[in-house]
């Protein structure tokens, strides 16, 4: 009993002891021995300024044709600064070994990352084991008697020992791994020196001649394999970081039975990433011997075909080599595929933090099956009468976003820059396999029509923004506007006060008419929506921050730009027996009817058809019932007014069915519809439409938006709602009292509707 009980003090004490020695990274940061010379040829560059200079001639001597192309491909180089092959393998890609810490930490990183989580779990550590020590011993006194449990406790007693030493020695063993990676690194160095062979001996860019369309492939292929290469030396670098953060996980693996099989996976991988460099040149090594034995030049087809050859085997032999020596993931399909592709130390990594999630007890948060962004209601409306479009629903898309996405033209061009973007992706992707030129094909394209389909988006969005903008202060335009308000014989400064206070007088007109005020705000937020390719939704947004909901301008006043509370029955009263239209345009659809003072809309504004051309109005004729009439629906679907009784006449009663009679579909018992859609012209002419079947088209989702009982509004409207709460009661309509208060409001409508139609925007 004496005997154990000095085992378990020895294993607590060799604890502490060592504990105290690994909270922080030892003094002696230096790697071990002197390591040999890893300088590359050159300033490390893949592009030097030299060989960008003559690039810069190559294409300014093309011809017009091959300049644009060998422009972009050049901007892509001269954006992109990576550093060469020998560089990154033969070299030190995170700085001079001598001034880093372990050969790859900066002292920042070492502060502020790794000393101060390597001392919190540390700590966490000692109180782990002394917990460990605990609960196995309180099992074995239990179970004394127990020749399997004396057997297991003599087992954990040596574990816990081990993951003591292990913790005091970790950044001993994290030296000697370092040092003998470099070591080898710099020996192959020097060997590949001392026999007159180029570093970079293998490199198609160093050895190529003049900058044309038919090296550029060339260009590409080595570019995508050291742009690669790069990133796998960043990621390589935060891997090992957070292995080493991860290496009291690593002891705490020793202590208990079942998560000892961590620290071999844990080893595995500080192993595979950190002689990851010495895998890479090995191959290097071997390649540029083989380089220089196929001779060289520019003018020396065979040897640059031999290069491309030797790029394109440097992935998989790096990974085949990995495989070999087991350091990397061959635990699953993804884990043997990123390590073919030179990428098993990130594979291992994903599957490392994954054991320690599971070892610690807990496990990965699942992400949500319905992921994706949700279309915004109304935003991708059409415009196009139909099954579930909401034609009174003014919250879609109009000429505006349609002016940032672009015609047939716009998109046949960007298509054609997108296959030559899928070239050069493919060409930068030859070296990584077929998988490699698939997806280099997929994101060059994707990285063409991007960024041209951007610079249209924020062109047109600044575009229709101004315009947007000149219209609400000057309708009939600025140049109009300062001729109407320069006065005879006046100066310029007077002229221009004079043009300030009538724009200011327009917006303000604007503003207090609530249909136009949400028209300006959905305008507004679609120009700058459209920039970002969010035009549907800036629309919605701008309808919310204009205060006035679809259900507000219904209720309103007409007196403030809103329809008097007036439903398809209240309507049909007003206006027995007159001719109304359905017109819509690019940038909105409405209903009107020919009053005294004009034309004059007797609805919301509803859905745009943007595939309209700027000026073409598409129509369809609508008629109200005469008084006290109502229109009865018949079994085809038409409306017509009911037939009168039968009437005696000379030859025997007779019966007499007079009145209009509506078309199938699109009509109401208080709205007949009498034609289909055409295209109307500013001279009178119509021409018909086939685009759209107005049957489709119900004149009821123009006017309810106020139903009683139910909340049809979506989000914009009860945001909209929200920031008006305020002064929703002062724009709300009450009939007048007397005649003589009805004939002001008339009145004050007839002036107001003047200046709606003054400062209607047409696009």
């Amino acid at each position: 009993m004496k005997r154990r009980l000095s085992m378990v003090l020895l294993a607590v004490i060799l604890s502490i002891f060592f504990l105290q020695n690994t909270t922080f990274a030892a003094s002696d940061t230096s790697l071990i021995g002197p390591i040999g010379s890893t300088q590359s040829s050159g300033d490390g560059k893949l592009f030097d300024d030299s060989k960008i200079e003559q690039m810069e001639k190559d294409k300014e001597n093309a011809n017009l044709t091959d300049g644009i192309m060998l422009g972009f491909i050049l901007s892509l180089f001269k954006t992109i600064h990576i550093s060469s092959l020998p560089t990154l393998i033969f070299g030190n890609p995170y700085g001079d070994s001598g001034t880093l810490n372990y050969g790859i930490f900066s002292q920042g990183e070492m502060d502020k990352i790794i000393n101060p989580l390597i001392g919190l779990l540390t700590g966490l550590y000692g109180l782990i084991l002394t917990a460990a020590i605990m609960i196995s011993s309180a099992k074995f006194g239990l179970k004394a008697y127990s020749p399997q449990a004396k057997a297991d406790f003599w087992t954990d007693i040596n574990m816990w020992v081990l993951s003591a030493f292990f913790m005091g020695s970790f950044w001993l063993i994290f030296k000697v791994m370092m040092s003998l990676n470099l070591a080898l690194v710099s020996s192959l160095y020097d060997t590949l020196t001392g026999t007159g062979v180029d570093t970079n001996g293998v490199s198609l860019i160093a050895s190529a001649g003049s900058f044309n369309i038919g090296n550029a492939i060339v260009y590409l292929a080595e570019f995508g394999l050291t742009l690669y290469l790069n990133v796998i030396y960043i990621a390589r670098k935060v891997i090992i970081i957070f292995l080493v953060v991860l290496s009291p996980f690593a002891a705490y693996s020793l202590i208990f039975p079942k998560t000892r099989a961590f620290f071999g996976t844990w080893m595995k991988e500080l192993a595979g990433n950190i002689f990851l460099q010495s895998v890479h040149a090995i191959t290097i090594f071997v390649f540029a011997e083989l380089s220089s034995m196929a001779g060289g030049g520019a003018a020396n087809f065979f040897a640059i075909i031999y290069k491309l050859g030797l790029l394109i085997m440097f992935i998989p032999i790096t990974g085949m080599i990995s495989r070999w020596l087991n350091l990397g993931d061959s635990s699953s399909k993804l884990g043997q595929t990123a390590t073919m592709m030179g990428a098993g130390s990130v594979a291992g990594a994903m599957m490392l933090a994954k054991g320690a999630g599971n070892m610690m007890g807990g496990k990965r948060a699942g992400t949500s099956a319905a992921g994706g962004l949700m279309s915004p209601g109304g935003s991708n409306s059409s415009g196009i009468p139909g099954p579930g479009v909401d034609m009174g629903s003014d919250a879609g898309m109009t000429a505006l976003s349609m002016a940032a996405k672009g015609g047939s033209g716009w998109q046949k061009f960007k298509s054609i820059a997108g296959k030559f973007g899928a070239g050069a992706g493919g060409a930068m992707g030859v070296t990584l396999g077929p998988a490699g030129v698939a997806v280099g094909a997929k994101l060059g394209s994707s990285a063409v029509t991007t960024s041209m389909q951007g610079a249209r988006n924020v062109s047109a969005g600044l575009a229709n923004t101004t315009r947007t903008v000149k219209a609400a202060f000057y309708p009939e335009g600025i140049k109009n506007a300062y001729q109407s308000a320069s006065g005879e014989g006046s100066g310029f400064v007077s002229n221009m006060k004079a043009l300030g206070s009538m724009g200011k007088e327009n917006f303000s007109n604007m503003w207090s008419n609530l249909g136009e005020r949400r028209k300006f705000m959905g305008n507004m937020g679609e120009s700058v929506g459209s920039m970002v390719g969010a035009g549907g939704i800036g629309q919605q947004v701008g309808h919310m921050l204009s205060g006035a909901s679809r259900g507000r301008i219904q209720a309103a006043s007409e007196m403030y730009g809103g329809m008097n509370d007036m439903q398809l029955p209240d309507l049909a009263k007003k206006y027995a027996g007159q001719n109304a239209t359905w017109e819509q345009s690019n940038s909105g659809s409405a209903f009107y009817v020919q009053t005294a003072t004009g034309k004059q809309r007797i609805s919301n504004y509803g859905a745009a058809d943007p595939t309209l051309k700027r000026g073409e109005i598409r129509a369809a004729d609508y008629k109200f019932p005469g008084h006290n009439e109502k229109y009865e629906r018949q079994p085809n679907g038409s409306y017509r007014l009911p037939a009168p009784q039968n009437i005696p006449g000379p030859i025997g009663a007779q019966n007499i069915n007079t009145g209009p009679i509506g078309l199938p579909g699109g009509s109401t018992e208080n709205l007949a519809r009498t034609s289909g859609t055409y295209i109307r012209g500013q001279d009178g002419s119509r021409y018909e439409d086939n685009r759209v079947d107005a049957g489709k088209l119900s004149p009821d989702s123009y006017f309810s938006h106020n139903i009683k009982g139910a909340d049809r509004r979506d989000w914009s409207d009860k945001g909209a709602d929200l920031l008006s709460r305020k002064t929703h009661s002062n724009t709300h309509y009450s009939p007048p009292a007397n005649k003589m208060k009805s004939l002001n409001s008339m009145a004050k409508q007839a002036s107001h509707e003047k200046d709606r139609v003054k400062n209607k925007i047409v696009l």
